[in-house]
């Protein structure tokens, strides 16, 4: 994992520049258009913290709230808020469960997870968490506090750095509480600078890798507006814990901060696979921060120092912007391999690699009928499957050629990417 240098990065949402949030920072407009393969993603379009999905949550402290409004937002109509008023005390906090949690979802561990969100602070006085991300055991499991139902946790802050003139960063803190032990560890900024600003949303995203059991190779990266902040390879999350994996995400913070102050949160997205793709200065590609020598992509790439997407970069067609181009066979603008247009914007079919569960049973991507999946992407002695759709067909041309919509303006480089991902691990 490549954590020596800062790293420039676009996402890998469908997001349009047009919101004013600075380099590299977009937003998702809808989880209408939710990838399906994503664990979570919440954009607050109901208008409230519904209960399910904010199964546990405490939205009142005193004067001080938690709550979805409609004045401040990046994208869509609403967005959540957490208002902090002098006098009040506690805090305010809301829950949702994914992967194996065992209260309100018991799917598969997820021992890898990415977050995407966007972030919006009134002021910076003092310092506090707002996203947490949780492995949930039981509401009695009784580990130590905070959170006595949680064995490990990774979440996210801002710390103070100049308290005069409200300069803060973001830091990531790591609570392990394994074997009657507990140990708090601060992650600081080790790749870049990047300062918090006042009444402007910013783009942050981070990416949490548990640690082989008994180890410390657990993973803690964070980027802010498109720029890599924290990249650390040797993080003990969990000791020899292996009963749940990341599975719990609470959004909130305490109260009673003087002068009042909100802290705004929204298009909240977690997912199993990378999010955003990374742009290193020597022109590789990886989704996840990784340095790679060379992924075939330009020195320049299209992309400005800072992060921003260039007016122009030549007119060539662009894997990733929903619009089907030169020998494109589909653009769905997402990231996934599990449906049926790729991320190198060619169309799914037995062979590629990729098993579509919908319709193969396995996909080895050889041609060999005696290693257990045979050219016709089923297992030995299997049924035969239902006729996959030709590269021609709807499922995968989402986009229309020449068509412009809210997901135009989009550069994203993901040919070859997660491609690499899936050969070389």
């Amino acid at each position: 994992m490549g954590i020596n240098l800062p790293s420039l990065v676009v996402s890998a949402l469908g997001f349009g520049l047009a919101l004013g949030l600075g380099a590299g920072a977009r937003a998702q407009t809808s989880c209408v258009d939710a990838d399906p393969s994503w664990l979570l993603c919440e954009d607050f379009e109901s208008g409230a913290f519904d209960d399910p999905p904010w199964t546990d949550a405490n939205l009142s402290a005193g004067s001080s709230a938690l709550r979805v409004q409609s004045g401040v937002v990046a994208a869509g109509t609403y967005a959540g808020e957490s208002r902090s008023v002098p006098g009040s005390t506690g805090s305010l906090w809301a829950s949702r469960g994914f992967a194996d949690h065992p209260l309100w979802s018991g799917g598969a561990s997820v021992e890898e997870v990415y977050l995407s969100a966007q972030i919006r602070f009134t002021d910076l006085s003092g310092g506090k968490r707002f996203i947490t991300m949780y492995c949930f055991e039981a509401w009695a499991a009784g580990y130590d506090q905070p959170n006595s139902w949680s064995p490990y946790s990774a979440q996210l802050e801002f710390r103070n750095t100049s308290e005069a003139s409200q300069t803060r960063e973001l830091q990531g803190v790591v609570y392990r509480k394994i074997d009657g032990v507990t140990i708090t560890r601060t992650l600081l900024p080790n790749l870049a600078t990047v300062q918090l600003q006042t009444n402007r949303w910013h783009e942050v995203h981070y990416h949490l890798k548990l640690n082989t059991l008994g180890s410390s190779n657990g993973v803690f990266e964070a980027w802010i507006d498109g720029t890599k902040i924290i990249g650390y390879n040797d993080v003990n999350y969990r000791g020899s814990y292996d009963q749940f994996g990341f599975n719990h995400l609470m959004i909130g913070t305490s109260v009673g901060h003087s002068p009042a102050q909100s802290i705004f949160v929204d298009n909240v997205i977690v997912a199993d696979e990378p999010l955003l793709v990374v742009v290193e200065p020597d022109g590789g590609v990886e989704p996840d921060g990784g340095v790679e020598p060379d992924a075939g992509v330009e020195p320049d790439g299209g992309v400005e120092p800072d992060g921003g997407v260039e007016p122009d970069a030549g007119g060539e067609p662009r894997c990733g912007n929903r619009v089907i181009e030169g020998a494109e066979e589909c653009d769905d603008g997402n990231a996934s391999n599990k449906d049926a247009c790729l991320n190198n914007c060619q169309a799914a079919r037995c062979g590629d690699g990729f098993v579509q569960s919908d319709l193969e049973e396995c996909d080895d991507g050889d041609t060999s009928n005696q290693d257990g999946c045979d050219t016709q992407c089923r297992r030995v002695d299997a049924p035969p499957l239902r006729e996959k759709p030709s590269s021609s067909g709807s499922g995968c041309t989402v986009g229309q050629t020449g068509r412009t919509d809210s997901f135009a303006v989009i550069f994203l480089v993901l040919a070859a990417a997660r491609r690499h991902r899936r050969l070389h691990g």
